[in-house]
């Protein structure tokens, strides 16, 4: 469990917003594993995306605010995971409107200078197949308060990179 959680550094928000509710991270993993155990989620491998999923359903059945925990989840995801088609738990928001308006953004070389210069060079093809947008309620990964705010993510070289714009 440690291995597929934590090790891999693609859940790093959402392990920290939930070992927040207990006394140490020990606390948390084993409180985990007790619900993955209870539902014998062992049995079997899972992808990537069902992960997400059962993170998101043992995060709700500790009574969080499941809307801004599913922001987290679906920072987490993008932030790592780029392109990859959404699991289940993640609602996809992201409209039209939406879109046009992250592409005014990184298609702005001020803009992109100051808040992506991992990006600065890459053709309009290359953008359109390394950069992914995600539409957000809260203001993730830092803050857990309500703010509508637009995220670019990028993943250039084996790094991460992201960058957020407000609407």
């Amino acid at each position: 469990m440690l291995d597929k959680y934590y090790n891999t550094c693609r859940f790093e928000h959402s392990l920290a917003y939930l070992s927040k509710r207990f006394n140490r991270p020990f606390d948390f993993f084993l409180s985990f594993y007790n619900y993955c155990d209870k539902r014998n989620l062992f049995r079997t491998r899972h992808s990537l995306k069902k992960q997400y999923d059962i993170l998101y359903s043992y995060a709700k059945s500790l009574e969080i605010d499941a809307e801004l925990f599913r922001d987290i989840v679906k920072f987490d995801f993008m932030l790592t995971s780029g392109k990859a088609a959404l699991p289940d738990c993640i609602e996809l928001v992201e409209n039209r409107d939406f879109l046009n308006k992250a592409k005014e953004y990184v298609y702005n070389e001020k803009w992109l200078e100051i808040n992506l210069p991992q990006a600065i060079g890459l053709s309009s093809h290359e953008m359109s197949k390394q950069l992914t947008y995600g539409l957000f309620r809260y203001d993730v990964p830092y803050e857990i308060h309500k703010k509508e705010k637009g995220i670019v993510f990028l993943q250039k070289d084996g790094e991460n990179h992201h960058a957020e714009f407000d609407l």
